[in-house]
């Protein structure tokens, strides 16, 4: 008896790099369909296995290197190269799917596979609802790249409630929704139709690795009339983008226009913020050490060394992942002058930041005496916005900072999401919220 049995195609697809990465890439050209005895059967598994394997390693070797490495034009050659085989390994999936992006999108009208040659720039608020914190990062990094601001939730309900809420505030509606469909408490397929009975006017997209025809179908039913297949790329979320939004001129973009003020602002919150959270990290991984916690101590070594890369002091960081790496192998002869070397940079860097931290505290001060009398309606809903954002750690939050400064008491608030501290910002909303209560019940 034959079985038809399907085999990777020996063809061979060229690797751009010329470095050998894609020398099996050839067997993931497409499937073939052959008749084979039943004895072949046991091979297919090994063969499949084998070919997701080989650029799998290639992924995980790379971005191990560049993890481990502080050299730019190194790391952006190991990123290329997981590019690369990631799109290899792409191909090996669809092939052993049977199906691929291509052909259920073949149907587009036409030029909506036309390289663009410049990336296009909008201005505008897309809600973007998934529960992989990873594939929300990559979301709305993409959309921060064109021009537009985000908010994110992690299931469909938020999403419904969100839109609803926005609604009913007479704001603005989402000038886009990108729709994941597999999610906890309510998928994206009840959430759009939700929406939709709203009547927001708010375009929905839907956001899935599931592209199969009647799957297409199912969402355009529930108001999803076009689909981003995941994984997606820059080309293809920005199609999707030009069909829902009108980009503007770059030069009158605002969003765009102030983009450098923008990261001038931001890495200078980000200074700010270390400068704050790490004056006393060198004792308290010494103090650690004495407790005998060497878990926490390797956690704050860890922490500072990767913060300090964030803001390019790489002295620090250096220092840093000496300490971290003593803590983890439990070596303790050399302890004394690691540690000494830890503080000698921790001490340089902090005298940097010194001018900024006094700075960021003489404005709040002066923000704490100017404050003035503000409509409890208003901070309501200030903080109900802000709960939204911290629930789902939207980095959109740093925007409402000048307003939360003008909240009584908002200081200690204002401060914890500019040093990231969502958590405790979050109990803060909740304390302020309850002072509210009582001075308007009183």
């Amino acid at each position: 008896m034959e079985t038809s049995v399907r085999v990777i195609a020996d063809e061979t697809v060229p690797n751009p790099e010329g470095d050998g990465i894609g020398a099996h890439a050839a067997d993931c050209g497409g499937i073939k369909t052959a008749h084979k005895p039943d004895c072949y059967k046991s091979e297919y598994p090994i063969n499949i296995s084998h070919e997701v394997r080989t650029p799998m390693n290639s992924i995980m070797g790379f971005a191990e290197l560049a993890l481990d490495s502080d050299q730019m034009p190194k790391i952006k050659d190991y990123l290329n190269k997981i590019l690369y085989s990631a799109k290899l390994l792409l191909n090996i999936i669809e092939s052993i799917v049977g199906t691929s992006k291509t052909e259920e999108y073949e149907k587009r009208p036409f030029g909506e596979d036309a390289i663009l040659t410049e990336k296009p720039c909008f201005d505008g608020l897309v809600l973007v609802c998934d529960d992989n914190p990873m594939n929300q990062e990559v979301m709305c990094d993409n959309l921060t790249r064109v021009g537009l601001r985000t908010m994110v939730v992690d299931n469909g309900k938020k999403a419904v409630s969100i839109a609803a809420a926005r609604k009913e505030n007479g704001e603005k509606p989402f000038d886009l929704i990108l729709m994941d469909i597999f999610m906890p408490v309510m998928d994206g397929v009840e959430a759009a139709s939700k929406i939709i009975s709203l009547e927001t006017n708010a375009p929905i997209v839907a956001v899935t690795a599931n592209i199969m025809a009647g799957e297409l179908e199912r969402y355009k039913k529930n108001g999803m009339p076009d689909c981003l297949g995941k994984p997606f790329s820059s080309q293809e979320l920005w199609h999707v983008l030009l069909k829902y939004l009108t980009p503007i001129d770059k030069s009158k973009n605002t969003a765009h226009g102030i983009s450098s003020e923008n990261d001038d602002e931001m890495r200078k919150r980000l200074l700010v913020g270390f400068a704050r959270n790490y004056q006393t990290v060198h004792a308290d991984i010494s103090e650690a050490v004495s407790a005998g916690d060497l878990e926490l101590a390797h956690r704050l070594a860890h922490s500072l060394k990767g913060n300090a890369g964030l803001i390019g002091k790489t002295g620090l960081r250096s220092a840093a992942a000496e300490i971290e790496a003593l803590l983890k192998d439990r070596i303790a002869s050399v302890w004394d002058s690691k540690m000494n070397n830890l503080n000698a940079e921790l001490m340089f860097v902090l005298g940097e930041l010194k001018p900024l931290l006094r700075e960021a505290q003489e404005n709040e001060a002066a923000a704490t005496e100017s404050q003035i009398p503000v409509d409890n309606e208003l901070v309501y809903e200030l903080l109900d916005r802000l709960e939204v954002m911290l629930d789902n750690i939207n980095p959109e939050c740093m925007n409402l900072l000048d307003d939360i400064r003008l909240i009584p008491g908002g200081g200690k608030l204002a401060n914890q999401v500019e040093d990231f501290e969502f958590e405790a910002a979050l109990s803060t909303v909740a304390e302020l919220r309850t002072k509210l209560v009582a001075k308007k019940s009183g």
